[in-house]
């Protein structure tokens, strides 16, 4: 019989954690999926064999925070899991109809697929097992063609000095700013956590949530919501497109034609990025029309680039 994690943690947290680390099938409740995970303490090659308090934590967090801001099966979103471990988090994601991704190390996988087998009834969305050592290039480019994602999860994997960059290049590669990055940990390591906490500014926007609201009885987790750097870039590319279309309309120089085309799908990009500059979760149910925008603007600047070589 499964081991309840809301039963067991009702009243004695820690002793709640201490028995479910122990038992070989656990139970979660997210809204009104119940989902069941094996786990295997004899997993020796990795520390995926138990699910973790953080992955309790964010597993509740990022349910209850997806479902109130889309208010409707996120289908359309796109999830990764990285450190799945046991892949309570990814099934948690999977249960609002997202089609998620579970990724660990070799050792994890059969584990891993059990547990998504056990749901597949269960869960509305896809779920697939893919693997990632985070060290690997080759599996870092498998997971790369089906990249960005929507959302990015991962849960305990802070835990070795070694690994802080390889996890970092990791989620910069399979990442958009649009996308959605929560990193939920325990510090198990102080020098790998320093390291880790030190170098996300670099590539990331940083936001630490409150421990109130992440609504968890262990006050020791710690959530990351991390947001992808845009490229300067293509700010300095759409100032010099906006310098080129600014021209007076009585310039005998001007190309009318990719002019106008480029003006209309500015238009979209910008009534995009009115979502994509904000902080709200709403934006994630535009990614792929901003992508798609964006990438046409992007051919847009090259053409009128070419075109005003050719007239000056």
């Amino acid at each position: 019989m499964a081991a309840s994690f809301e039963e067991l943690t009702r009243r004695k947290p820690a002793e709640g954690f201490f028995e479910l680390a122990n038992r070989k099938v656990v139970r979660c409740t997210f809204s009104s999926v119940s989902i069941e995970v094996e786990q295997d303490t004899k997993l020796h090659d990795s520390c995926g064999g138990i699910v973790w308090e953080t992955a309790y934590c964010l597993g509740k967090y990022a349910h209850r925070e997806l479902a109130a801001a889309t208010r409707s099966p996120c289908r359309n979103l796109r999830c990764l899991e990285v450190g799945a471990g046991c892949g309570l988090v990814g099934l948690s994601l999977a249960a609002l109809g997202c089609s998620t991704v579970c990724t660990d190390v070799g050792p994890v996988l059969p584990l891993l697929r059990r547990n998504v087998h056990r749901n597949k009834g269960v869960v509305s969305g896809k779920v697939d097992v893919a693997e990632l050592d985070w060290t690997n290039d080759e599996h870092l480019r498998n997971l790369a063609q089906r990249a960005p994602y929507d959302v990015i999860v991962g849960t305990d994997v802070v835990f070795a000095q070694r690994l802080v960059q390889p996890l970092i290049r990791v989620l910069q590669a399979l990442s958009a700013p649009h996308t959605l990055i929560w990193i939920c940990v325990q510090e198990r390591c102080s020098a790998a956590f320093g390291e880790f906490v030190e170098a996300l500014p670099q590539w990331f926007q940083v936001h630490r949530v409150p421990v109130d609201e992440l609504q968890f009885p262990d006050d020791c987790c710690i959530l990351f919501h991390l947001r992808k750097k845009r490229d300067p870039t293509s700010d300095s590319e759409r100032q010099e497109a906006t310098d080129i279309t600014a021209a007076p309309r009585d310039n005998k120089r001007s190309v009318v034609s990719p002019v106008c085309d480029f003006h209309r799908v500015r238009a979209r990009v910008n009534r995009c990025c009115v979502f994509y500059c904000s902080r709200s979760f709403r934006s994630l149910r535009i990614s792929r029309r901003l992508a798609r925008h964006h990438a046409r603007f992007r051919q847009f600047v090259v053409r009128l680039r070419k075109h005003r070589k050719q007239v000056s």
